[in-house]
């Protein structure tokens, strides 16, 4: 999908009074000269009005950057992680998400002057440069660990969208940081650890390890940058320490028990798409017996890139007439079975298992089309 920018030739004031939906043709107030008018502008765009000592930006290709290298956002570092009690330290900063990563607009005057040409280009649906996913719980009888995966969701070099390789502190950019999480409890129950990889080289992951009966309970996971990498239960190496402004994820980690996931995996028998082949299997990675009642197969179609799950149409279902038992470390399939469907196109269809048992893993799995000879 292209991109709406704001143009670099012949901008007006109301080309960015419109953008910003803000009711003004004051510069000084769209560049963020009133606090209103600032919270109106994507702090994420590469080009934006920023604190740059010069009246005309033409010929200078960073700009964009800012006096101090942050282009445009305001934040902290620390040289050392400090209590977790302690206000103004590091992790008391961080786990009560107090770092925000302001956006910094000019203040005018001959330091810092208001500059329409700053807006050129601006980027008013840029967004924050990693994403986060992880587990919603772990199993102690499966998971010793704890994983945090990390993804750029703007790589490097992207022309209107502020990246973690644009950022620069003290010479080195933040995508040459590791990417590291503190798991908080409470103020005397918290665990920190890094990636082993520098966030720029694309998908990385930083483990908590020694998770164990003791760390059962709902924890949350909080976000940092650290110029240098340590693991869990280390010590924690001198460093440059940045919080992180992700959104912070909750988990649950869960004591020893059974873990069952039920899931089905389903083809059209024809191009005609009107009646679908399936198989039910039931996954019990635990270490006890499991009997699973009430199974059935859901089916379920969805538009666009609508989650099947929490917006997913059920067209059909499929009720299994008998009780399912998979021992421990075992795995049942039943099957395969069929199932008339009425296709219409322009629609995603999926497959889910769902049976009574109390913390059943379930899968959404698209509807695959038959291998044609």
């Amino acid at each position: 999908m292209a991109r709406y920018l704001l143009p670099t030739t012949d901008l007006s004031v109301m080309h960015v009074r419109n953008i910003l939906s803000y009711p003004s043709t004051d510069l000084g107030t769209l560049c963020g000269g009133v606090a209103a008018a600032a919270a109106k502008i994507n702090k994420w765009s590469k080009k934006k009005p920023v604190r740059y000592t010069a009246d005309n930006i033409d010929g200078i290709t960073y700009w964009w950057k800012a006096q101090d290298g942050k282009c445009g956002l305001s934040f902290p570092t620390y040289t050392s992680i400090g209590a977790i009690g302690n206000a103004g330290s590091f992790l008391y900063q961080l786990v009560n998400q107090l770092d925000k990563w302001d956006y910094a607009p000019p203040r005018g005057g001959s330091v810092e002057p208001f500059r329409l040409g700053d807006f050129r280009g601006y980027y008013h649906d840029a967004i924050i440069p990693v994403e986060a996913s992880g587990q919603e719980d772990y199993y102690i009888s499966v998971n010793s660990t704890i994983q945090i995966d990390f993804d750029l969701a703007v790589p490097s070099g992207d022309p209107d969208n502020l990246t973690l390789s644009d950022l620069v502190i003290s010479g080195t950019p933040l995508s040459d940081y590791y990417i590291g999480v503190v798991l908080y409890k409470n103020s005397s129950t918290y665990m920190i650890g890094t990636s082993s990889n520098k966030m720029g080289t694309g998908s990385v992951s930083t483990v908590i390890s020694g998770i164990t009966q003791s760390h059962v309970g709902v924890w949350t996971v909080y976000t940092f940058l650290s110029k240098a990498s340590f693991s869990t239960g280390g010590s924690i190496p001198a460093s440059t320490f940045i919080c992180f402004p992700l959104p912070p994820l909750k988990i649950n980690i869960k004591g020893t028990g059974t873990i069952v996931q039920i899931y089905c995996i389903g083809n059209w028998t024809s191009s005609a798409r009107n009646k679908v082949s399936f198989t039910i299997t039931v996954d019990n990675t635990g270490s006890g017996q499991v009997t699973l009642t009430n199974v059935k197969a859901i089916f379920v179609r969805t538009k666009g890139t609508a989650d099947p799950e929490s917006s997913g149409e059920t067209v059909a279902t499929y009720n299994y007439p008998n009780a399912i038992t998979v021992p421990g470390k075992q795995k049942v399939v039943v099957g395969p079975f069929e199932q008339s469907i009425t296709y219409a196109s322009g629609y995603t269809y999926w497959i889910a298992g769902q049976a009574n048992l109390p913390d059943l893993k379930t899968s959404y799995i698209p509807i695959e089309d038959v291998a044609e000879p």
